[in-house]
């Protein structure tokens, strides 16, 4: 991966032995994808996809919940 605005395109191959090294418009890391243009940037949608996926799939769970479950469930999360 390379970041920067001296970044020159396109990029010379690469190789470790006899494998190739590709480069990549993005990186994985940890929870976070972060893209390369010409600054260094991380993609939080793919994290608040996956938190509001999280959250939908445990309130679906509560959904036949009375109320005051409901929002003891929420005051404890939110902490």
């Amino acid at each position: 991966m390379a970041v920067g605005k001296s970044v020159i395109a396109p990029l010379p191959s690469m190789s470790i032995g006899d494998d190739n090294i590709s480069w990549v418009k993005s990186l994985k890391y940890l929870p976070s994808t972060n893209v390369t243009p010409k600054y260094f940037k991380v993609d939080t949608l793919v994290l608040k996809r996956k938190f509001y996926a999280a959250c939908n799939a445990v309130l679906s769970e509560l959904r036949d919940a009375s109320e005051p479950v409901l929002l003891a469930f929420i005051a404890s999360a939110s902490y």
